[in-house]
């Protein structure tokens, strides 16, 4: 069912990156996330506009394991269109997970993709994780959503959102996650509520 719902929001609507992971040269990005997968800080850096390198800090949902690395992050193919955009982006981690005390090392390879015009949004995100006998994972995440009005920069601009999240740790399951965002200049903010009955909260700052 995942797989059908990203088919057809591909096929079907132009996208936005929900938080993209490469900011203006010389810029740092906040990031602070909590949702159906567990919590998570990132804070990095851009040299370019091609890349950024930061500190990422995660816990997942129900779980006392927590995971601690360097994420860099690649923008491997941009498009810029007549009246949209597309990127899409790689990113790896290395670092530490610790679990009751146990140690073991942490990687992670990852894949976004977006494609967006003013009032429309789609945008994918998988992830595959290793941390020894802590956890093995494939995360997926396919984010949709329109404004349902245009307001001028300085004002916040509203987005009605959806997202679809499927785990390797929770097979054939599908969370979904209606949820409203705000963002105006450098700020966004958003909130909903998901499937499985948790709040669910991001905020995105960029300096």
């Amino acid at each position: 069912m995942f797989y059908v719902l990203l088919i057809m929001a591909l096929l079907a609507a132009p996208l936005q990156a929900w938080a993209r992971p490469v900011s203006y040269p010389g810029g740092w990005t906040l990031i602070s996330e909590n949702d159906t997968m567990g919590r998570g800080l990132l804070l990095h850096y851009s040299p370019s506009a091609s890349y950024s390198v930061g500190y990422r800090a995660e816990q997942r949902t129900g779980d006392e394991a927590s995971f601690h690395s360097v994420q860099g992050t690649y923008l491997a193919q941009r498009w810029n269109l007549p009246a949209a955009q597309a990127n899409i982006y790689l990113m790896g981690n290395v670092g530490v997970a610790e679990d009751n005390g146990n140690t073991a090392g942490y990687g992670g390879l990852g894949l976004m993709a977006d494609y967006e015009t003013k009032n429309i949004m789609i945008g994918y995100h998988g992830m595959l994780t290793a941390a020894g006998h802590i956890e093995q994972s494939f995360k997926q995440a396919l984010h949709a959503g329109f404004a349902p009005y245009l307001v001028p920069y300085e004002n916040w601009q509203p987005w009605l959102m959806l997202t679809a999240t499927t785990s390797s740790m929770e097979p054939g399951e599908v969370l979904y996650t209606p949820h409203l965002r705000l963002y105006r200049k450098t700020l966004l903010l958003e909130a909903g509520y998901s499937s499985n009955n948790l709040l669910v909260f991001n905020l995105i700052k960029r300096f």
